[in-house]
Parts: C-alpha cells; sequence; structure tokens
C-alpha cells in the first residue's frame, strides 16, 4: 500500500510510523 500524508507536522508522523505502507509526505511542517 502506498500513502500520501498531508500535513505532515507531529500526527503525520505518528500515521507515518503506525501504519504498513509505503510513505510519503507533502507539506512538511519544519517546526514540528
Amino acid at each position: 500500500m502506498n500513502l500520501l500524508v498531508v500535513g505532515a507536522g507531529a500526527m503525520g508522523r505518528w500515521v507515518a510510523r503506525t501504519v504498513d505502507a509505503d510513505v510519503a509526505f507533502a507539506d512538511v511542517d519544519e517546526a514540528a
């Protein structure tokens, strides 16, 4: 499965660590 995380702040990074998928990020929050 492929997953695109939009708005990759703390919650987006948590989702990426939790799911069993190839993850790509859009709109990365550098401050988080």
